[in-house]
């Protein structure tokens, strides 16, 4: 079982790089329309697949709860002076902590978290196609 725990680790570390690079890769697209809801989904669905990776046990359903509560938590706390305290320290926090609150980010989030609870759910159950050779 514990093999099986590392295979489907090292796939969902593999998918955490390619979201996070497809996330740094829209930062140099901001201005394009919907690039700020799909950096948002982005977001969601990295912090998702971290929590999945970190802690497998929790399985896809307990990791994509936990990680859209704290991607929610992030952007409610937007609401208080607190993020913009760090960034002011730390410009690099942005990207993790944001800038303002925004309605419509709630939504991207919520998205976010279910398309990550579907990728580690087919991350931890591969199709059984694939391992069968063919004739």
């Amino acid at each position: 079982m514990a093999f099986g725990r590392r295979r489907s680790r090292s796939r969902t570390l593999l998918a955490l790089a390619l979201v996070v690079a497809a996330g740094l890769a829209l930062q140099t697209a901001r201005t394009l329309p919907g690039s700020d809801v799909a950096g948002t989904v982005l977001y969601a669905t990295a912090l998702v697949l971290l929590i999945a990776a970190l802690l497998p046990r929790l399985g896809a359903t307990g990791s994509a709860a936990l990680g859209t509560a704290v991607a929610l938590a992030v952007e409610f706390a937007q609401l208080t002076p607190l993020p913009g305290v760090v960034v002011e320290r730390i410009p690099s926090a942005r990207l993790v902590l944001g800038s303002a609150f925004d309605p419509i980010d709630v939504l991207g989030l919520i998205a976010g978290g279910i398309a990550a609870w579907l990728l580690v759910r087919a991350l931890d159950h591969p199709s059984r196609r694939a391992a069968t050779p063919s004739p």
